[in-house]
C-alpha cells in the first residue's frame, strides 16, 4: 500500500462515537483519520449541545477527526462548519450517503442522488463562504447506478478535499455486492482525491482494492473495525491482535459507555450493537451469544461476555459478518 494512503474509520451511528474512539485510539493506535456519526445542524442554524460534546476537543484528544454533517440546507450547514472552524477543525463532510429511510424521506444524503441539480445547488451555496475543507461521502445513486454519471459531472465542478465513495445505491442499503463498474467510473472521471469504502472486513479485502485502485488517496473502513478493532493495525503490519487487549477493549469500552448513559438497560443495549459485530471475530460463539443476546441484567451480561472471552478463540478474520448488515 502506498504510504500516502489513508486509513480511516466510518462513520456508525452509535458506534463511533467519542467514547469508542478515546478508547479504540489507545489501544489501537495507528487510524489515520476518524469520522463523527453524522451530526444534523439545527434550526436556528447551529449543533446541538450533543453535537458539541461529540466534536469538543477534550473528547477528542491526540485524535484526527474529521466532523461529518448530516443536512440538506446551506445555511444549516455553513452555520456548523464555522463553529467547527472556530473549535479548530480544517475539514466538515457532507453525508450524502447514509440510506436510513427516515432520512431519505426528508430528501437528505442518499435521499438526494436521484436529483444532481440539488445536489449542485447545495454544493454550489456550500462552496460560496464554507471557512474550511468540504469532503463529500456518497454512494453510487439513490435507485440506479447509473445515477453516478451526472453526480460525478457536479462533483468535479467543486474543489471537494476527497470524494468517499460507497458503491452501493441507496436502496441496497449494505445488501448484495458494491458494485465496481460504478467505482470504475469514478475513477476514470474524478478530479479530486477519492476514498473507496465497502466491504472491507479483512486484510485481503483491503489488499484486493489497493492492488486494483493504486492511485486512492485513501479506504475507509467500518463495519470490518467494529468487528474487528485490531483491522487497521493489521493491515499495516500489525500482529493479530491479543485476546488480552480485545478484553481491554472490550471493558473500557463498557466502563466508558456506562459513564456517558445512565443505567444498565442503556449501557446493555449499547454493548449489545457492538457485540452484533464483534462476535464475527469469535469462534464457536454461537451459544454464548444467545446468552449475551437474551441478557437484561449486568450480571447476566458480563457472565455471557467473560465466557466468550474465555472460552471461544478468535477467528481467522471476520469476513463472514452478516450479509443483511
Amino acid at each position: 500500500m502506498s504510504d500516502s494512503m489513508r486509513l480511516s474509520l466510518a462513520p456508525l451511528e452509535g458506534l463511533t462515537g467519542h467514547v469508542m474512539r478515546r478508547v479504540h485510539h489507545r489501544l489501537y493506535p495507528g487510524t489515520d483519520r476518524y469520522y463523527t456519526p453524522f451530526l444534523s445542524p439545527i434550526d436556528p442554524p447551529g449543533l446541538t449541545p450533543r453535537a458539541l460534546s461529540e466534536v469538543a476537543r477534550e473528547n477528542n484528544v491526540g485524535i484526527p477527526l474529521v466532523p461529518q454533517l448530516l443536512t440538506n440546507r446551506v445555511d444549516h450547514f455553513l452555520a456548523a462548519a464555522h463553529t467547527l472552524a472556530e473549535l479548530g477543525y480544517e475539514e466538515v463532510n457532507l453525508n450524502l450517503g447514509c440510506p436510513s429511510g427516515t432520512v431519505v424521506a426528508k430528501g437528505k444524503a442518499s435521499g438526494m442522488l436521484c436529483d444532481p441539480d440539488s445536489v449542485d445547488r447545495l454544493l454550489d451555496g456550500i462552496f460560496s463562504s464554507c471557512p474550511i475543507a468540504v469532503s463529500v461521502k456518497t454512494r453510487v445513486g439513490r435507485f440506479s447506478a447509473e445515477e453516478i454519471v451526472p453526480l460525478m459531472e457536479v462533483y468535479n465542478r467543486y474543489p471537494l478535499a476527497e470524494l468517499i465513495v460507497h458503491p452501493r445505491i441507496r436502496n441496497q442499503m449494505y445488501r448484495g455486492s458494491v458494485d465496481l463498474d460504478a467505482f470504475d467510473h469514478v475513477m476514470r472521471t474524478a478530479r479530486m482525491p477519492v476514498c473507496y469504502n465497502g466491504d472491507l472486513f479483512s486484510p485481503s479485502d483491503v489488499a484486493r482494492i489497493r492492488s486494483a485502485y493504486p492511485s486512492l488517496s485513501s479506504l475507509m473502513l467500518g463495519r470490518g473495525v467494529i468487528a474487528n478493532p485490531g483491522l487497521i493495525c493489521e493491515v499495516k503490519g500489525a500482529p493479530r491482535t491479543s485476546r488480552a487487549t480485545l478484553r481491554a477493549y472490550h471493558d473500557e469500552l463498557l466502563a466508558d459507555t456506562a459513564d456517558l448513559l445512565s443505567g444498565d438497560r442503556h449501557v446493555i443495549r449499547r454493548m449489545k450493537e457492538y457485540w452484533f459485530y464483534l462476535i464475527c471475530l469469535f469462534e464457536n460463539a454461537e451459544h454464548y451469544g444467545k446468552q449475551l443476546r437474551k441478557s437484561n441484567t449486568m450480571a447476566e451480561y458480563l457472565a455471557a461476555a467473560h465466557a466468550i472471552f474465555d472460552s471461544c478463540p478468535i477467528g481467522r478474520d471476520a469476513a463472514f459478518l452478516p450479509p443483511s448488515v
